[in-house]
């Protein structure tokens, strides 16, 4: 709570912070040294977005991995060109890439209940498929997240394209199935 409110104050009066953090799975903590334009509950996690001044770019941070905030005492000004909306404009949640994929996926009728009705990204066209399943097309720049979106589904869900998603999903699915695939005898093993 605390991290939120001095982060929050950042934001709104433009103070430039310092703070340690440790980035998606992985131990090490990295000192950074932003300029905090925006706080966003995004993908059901608090996030800072925020101009890193070593790296020279926007960066995104998750609260949860954020720690010892400290303020600098210095001051900047929101870059007129940052529109939240456009930075995130091709990720599925956060992540944000350098590609531009039109992702298709198809789903039975089983999961188009839970599919449609739903917006999961701006860019989303659903067709309805004749055995009652339905298509999603989205433009997006990252394969990251729509992986773990897909997966979400199980065997609902069948990726179209593009070629290189499918080919991450039966990746991660023949690790899965090495993992599980062995039945009970592996899983008294252990």
């Amino acid at each position: 709570m605390k991290t939120f409110k001095l982060l929050m104050g950042a934001v709104a009066k433009r103070r430039a912070v310092k703070f340690v953090y440790r980035k998606h799975g992985r131990k090490e903590i990295l000192l950074r040294h932003v300029h905090p334009y925006h706080i966003a509950y995004v993908d059901n996690r608090w996030c800072l977005f925020a101009f890193d001044v070593e790296r020279q770019g926007m960066r995104t941070f998750v609260l949860s991995r954020v720690g010892r905030v400290k303020l600098t005492g210095g001051r900047f000004t929101v870059a007129k060109k940052f529109d939240l909306n456009e930075h995130l404009r091709g990720s599925l949640g956060l992540y944000r890439g350098e590609e531009d994929c039109e992702v298709v996926v198809d789903f039975d009728s089983w999961a188009a209940d839970d599919v449609s009705g739903r917006r999961w990204h701006t860019s989303q066209a659903l067709m309805e498929l004749e055995d009652g399943g339905l298509r999603v097309k989205m433009r997006l720049n990252s394969l990251e997240e729509v992986e773990r979106w897909v997966l979400g589904f199980g065997k609902h869900a069948t990726v179209v394209g593009p070629p290189a998603l499918r080919e991450r999903i039966g990746r991660t699915a023949r690790e899965l199935a090495g993992r599980y695939g062995h039945g009970e005898a592996r899983l008294r093993d252990h």
